[in-house]
């Protein structure tokens, strides 16, 4: 089980797009690998290269299990180099049995008739392959299409002029961006792969922060909204995607201080609202959905925001853009609007495999909650807070995040190439300040509310702790005596 700082710290890194340390370490081995590869078979380094190949093919445990084998934090040093070289070449995708350059980087030259043709790269000790001069070279990715190429990208010319022999065993400026990008594509790649089987995970999670946070996106890169520089509102907004705002459903999960943690979420109650039809004792949980879709304290800034989300989905410039990408403008005001109000609201690009925790009914009260089946009222009361806060249809989740990353993605294009002239006009910086102002503005006047509430300061809506059961010693809270 991880400690609540690791979820959060990864959880953060999806956020941002922040590569894991073992993606990032794999990355840095195979780009020395590479280097290596172009040196002088007498140099020093490649005769070290060759003796730790040897090693790992005399360890019988190494060549079984690569990841595994000597991988404790007390036997990292028993690890040959190449051991690890293998090791992160599987988890790159690159045959670990044979792994050659040829694998992320081919060499290309042009014949007599204005073809390319690949070069193979020649094994340590074999010579370099014979070929007429030719008048351009160059290294592509091979997984690139040949009528989709773009330079710097899955393309890089050699200059005119340029051998074979250095263009083969010569770490130059082509090879060297060449490489850099295959493996930045194959680790990208694996970080996804990663990604996607954290949201699974967390999707059963026990803890409401990563439940909620892996509903908020369905892969891992840096979210547009971060560029805003109202740094309050970005923080608010962060903390609504991750699950982290100081409500009573993620305050009262775990104990906090004099606060006692709460096991049932309906009995974590919302200090705005009043009684489920007047039945006293009986509230609705303040869940993060909850807040941002029913509460009635925070209808006149809602109302505000849905109203800036329909605007902007008529929105000429919006229309265009989202018609560019394939993707549907949402209503928000139909059939299941509050499924995407609260996608939208949280600015999610992408939704996870799973609904929000709130969607999901909640058990029976327990023995002991504030009230207990009574009345037809009172059962009725209940029954209200035990339902769902909304219906979730995911069908609408994914076509409103959709419609959501098609402005995004336009404004995070336009902001990397001009940033000082497009604050105001792209319609996903028009959604990205609208929708984190909504949100600082909701936990704003929470707040504000709450400070001079003496209800919430003493918690007077919590249950009261279960009676001890019959025959269960009780506890003796007075202090002996120094005496005995």
């Amino acid at each position: 089980m991880r400690r609540p700082e690791t979820e959060k710290g990864d959880a953060l890194k999806r956020e941002t797009g922040t590569w894991d340390q073992q993606t990032r370490i794999d990355k840095l081995v195979l780009r020395y690998w590479c280097k290596i590869q172009t040196m002088d078979e007498d140099s020093t380094t490649f005769r070290a290269l060759c003796l730790s190949l040897r090693t790992v093919i005399a360890d019988g445990g190494a060549r079984r299990d690569l990841e595994d084998h000597n991988a404790r934090i007390d036997q990292l040093h028993r690890q040959p180099w190449m051991q690890q070289v293998f090791a992160a070449a599987r988890r790159f995708g690159i045959d670990a049995s044979r792994p050659s350059m040829e694998q992320l980087v081919l060499l290309q030259v042009e014949d007599e008739n204005g073809e390319y043709i690949t070069v193979p790269h020649p094994r340590p000790g074999q010579p370099l392959p014979s070929m007429p001069a030719a008048p351009r070279m160059r290294f592509v990715l091979p997984d690139a299409a040949p009528d989709a190429l773009a330079v710097g990208e899955s393309v890089w010319p050699l200059p005119a002029g340029t051998l074979l022999s250095m263009a083969l065993r010569t770490w130059g400026p082509e090879l060297h961006d060449a490489c850099f990008k295959a493996l930045e594509k194959r680790g990208n790649k694996r970080r996804q792969e990663l990604v996607r089987a954290a949201l699974v995970a967390d999707t059963s999670a026990s803890g409401c922060a990563a439940r909620y946070s892996a509903t908020a996106l369905s892969a891992s890169f840096k979210q547009p909204y971060l560029y805003l520089l109202n740094r309050a509102d970005v923080s608010r907004m962060l903390q609504a995607r991750l699950g982290r705002v100081p409500i009573e459903e993620f305050k009262r999960e775990s104990p906090r201080g004099p606060l006692p943690r709460i096991v049932d979420r309906l009995e974590r109650c919302c200090y705005n609202c009043a009684p489920i039809d007047g039945i006293a004792g009986v509230y609705p949980a303040e869940t993060l959905s909850h807040v941002l879709l029913r509460c009635p304290v925070y209808a006149e800034a809602r109302a505000a925001a849905v109203q800036q989300l329909c605007t902007l989905a008529a929105d000429p410039a919006a229309c265009a853009i989202a018609t560019a990408a394939r993707a549907q403008v949402p209503s928000f005001s139909g059939a299941h609007a509050e499924t995407a109000l609260f996608v939208a609201f949280r600015l999610c690009m992408g939704v996870g495999p799973a609904p929000p925790p709130s969607h999901y009914p909640a058990p029976p009260p327990r023995a002991g909650a504030a009230i207990a089946p009574g009345t037809p009222e009172e059962l009725a009361a209940q029954a209200k807070r035990a339902s769902p806060d909304f219906v979730y249809d995911h069908k609408t989740a994914v076509a409103t995040a959709a419609w959501v990353a098609a402005l995004m993605r336009e404004w995070d294009d336009r902001v990397r190439t001009e940033y000082n002239v497009v604050m105001g006009l792209s319609p996903g910086f028009v959604l990205a300040r609208a929708m984190t102002a909504y949100v600082a503005t909701v936990f704003r006047l929470r707040r504000c509310r709450l400070q001079a509430t003496a209800d919430f300061a003493s918690r007077t809506r919590d249950a009261p702790a279960p009676a001890p059961a019959a025959g269960a010693p009780l506890l003796d809270l007075v202090p002996s005596s120094p005496s005995g």
